[in-house]
């Protein structure tokens, strides 16, 4: 029997959305829960998390936890986690929400996965991979996470393997720091990174974990990976990993069948600025039921629509 826990998550405590949530969702599932950080309130669906909004991974850990621990322990199928600030196709339903996007039953799904071998020049994302570490003081995941091995197999099975020692990968992003530092003022944040890259090329130094990074603001996720995906988020939230990658290795490590937007069937705009926000804002007058009225058929989300914006 299908049952789906919609989970919305916050990634700051604003209150006052919980009503318009709930007009948007409470419908349409049974089962909704607001995860919101530093709740002390007294409504009986919002599940109170404590955790910086960098590692948001760990809100769904600790809503899980809450979850396994109430009166409808176990009574959920799968998980639907959705941003406060993404707006789902008011046509999906709990009941039709596989038939709606080619979600199948027994698949976990996330925004997208991205191989940063495959990325142009993206020096951000190749800081967080290049400086994580496992080992952190005060933190103890190593033997909680999957060895580095079985880890780099997983990402595998998605074309995924940046992990080792590469020449032409690191010389590339040591050419762009180089370009990036004679460019900026303000160079300190250059110069650690060239010492890292350079450091890496000289003594052959691979990655200290396999990570990916990819979309996250909107899961659905089946009961059987739960335990262990919220372990692995928990020990990457405590080892202040970001969530934009916490998220979608944790899922590789704990999910044997994943879907991304490119499996879909549906179209998605997961980043507002990819279609000219304002022109976008303007055209539904900032008004949330014009936008609800003509949301496009095809549609699985809009993100993010800042609700404080739109009346």
């Amino acid at each position: 029997m299908i049952k789906i826990a919609l989970l919305i998550i916050y990634n700051h405590r604003y209150d006052k959305n919980i009503s318009r949530i709930e007009d948007l969702y409470a419908e349409r599932f049974s089962h909704l829960y607001h995860v919101i950080p530093f709740y002390n309130g007294d409504k009986p669906n919002v599940l109170p998390v404590y955790e910086s909004s960098y590692q948001f991974q760990s809100y769904i850990a600790q809503a899980y936890a809450q979850l396994e621990k109430s009166i409808e322990k176990e009574q959920f199928s799968h998980f639907f986690i959705v941003a406060d600030d993404m707006i789902i196709n008011p046509e999906i339903t709990e009941d039709n929400i596989f038939d709606f996007t080619g979600i199948k039953e027994n698949e976990c799904y996330l925004i997208s996965i991205k191989d940063i071998s495959k990325e142009r020049l993206p020096m951000s994302q190749f800081h967080t991979i290049s400086s994580y570490n496992i080992k952190k003081r005060g933190v103890e995941i190593e033997n909680i996470l999957p060895s580095f091995c079985e880890a780099a197999e997983k990402m595998r099975l998605y074309g995924i393997d940046t992990f080792q020692f590469r020449w032409r990968y690191l010389i590339r992003h040591l050419i762009y720091l180089v370009i990036s530092f004679c460019r900026k003022k303000h160079k300190k944040y250059q110069i650690k990174m060239i010492y890292r890259t350079f450091t890496m090329l000289l003594l052959r130094k691979k990655f200290d974990y396999p990570i990916v990074w990819g979309g996250s603001d909107c899961l659905l996720l089946t009961k059987q990976i739960m335990p262990k995906f919220c372990t692995y988020c928990g020990a990457f939230a405590s080892s202040e990993l970001f969530v934009e990658f916490a998220i979608p290795t944790a899922l590789i490590l704990s999910a044997d069948k994943i879907v991304t937007n490119r499996e879909l069937k549906l179209d998605c705009i997961s980043q507002l600025y990819t279609v000219d926000e304002k022109a976008f804002c303007e055209k539904y007058k900032y008004q949330l039921s014009h936008l609800l009225e003509s949301y496009p058929p095809n549609m699985f989300f809009i993100h993010p629509i800042k609700l404080s914006q739109w009346i």
